[in-house]
């Protein structure tokens, strides 16, 4: 802080405050952090690779008159969805102790400002991704419990069937393509209308 000699009482103050907020800032974020990385996802079902389902006979028979899924195609299905939820479980718990914590709260508030900025962004975006994967397992579980119910491959707002070809690619979708589409014109629609005003 050799410029620092340049600025007169007032203005040394104002810094002062300035670095003593952002120092408090970092110390929640560290908190924050600290919770987050505490956080564990632990799969509640594991895959399938044995001849056993969760799936009963009710449910498939369901499911293959509502979605026009064939039993073949059922179980495949399930099984896709119990791999990658196993997958993202994993990943979740990777990546929240891969945040760079160490035992005490003065570990992301060392070193100068850049390094100190540039540790809290590292971890702020092991967050964002921690979010978008805990996101996807939400939608898997709800696909999975879908399933269970004899209801899974059916378009939620047309009650029309999805089409095998879309579930294996988006196993978790709740929306036939048509309404998919829509519903991403209007989102997109809506934040042009945001941006507008």
């Amino acid at each position: 802080m050799r410029w620092a000699k340049y600025l007169n009482l007032q203005e040394k103050m104002k810094y002062g405050k300035f670095l003593l907020g952002v120092v408090l800032l970092l110390k929640e974020g560290i908190k924050m952090i600290k919770n987050s990385a505490k956080i564990t996802v632990k799969p509640t079902q594991k895959v399938n690779t044995s001849s056993q389902s969760v799936l009963d006979t009710g449910s498939i028979k369901s499911i293959k008159k509502l979605a026009s899924l064939t039993e073949k195609k059922v179980r495949e299905l399930e099984l896709r969805l119990n791999t990658l939820r196993n997958e993202l479980s994993t990943a979740v718990n990777e990546k929240a102790s891969s945040l760079q914590l160490k035992q005490n709260d003065e570990s992301l508030i060392k070193g100068d400002d850049a390094e100190v900025a540039e540790k809290q962004r590292m971890n702020n975006s092991i967050l964002q991704e921690i979010e978008i994967i805990r996101n996807r397992l939400k939608l898997i579980d709800r696909a999975l419990n879908k399933m269970s119910l004899g209801i899974y491959g059916v378009c939620e707002e047309s009650e029309e069937p999805i089409g095998y070809d879309r579930l294996l690619v988006v196993p978790w979708a709740r929306f036939g393509v048509q309404v998919q589409e829509v519903r991403e014109r209007t989102q997109k629609g809506f934040k042009k209308s945001r941006l507008a005003s």
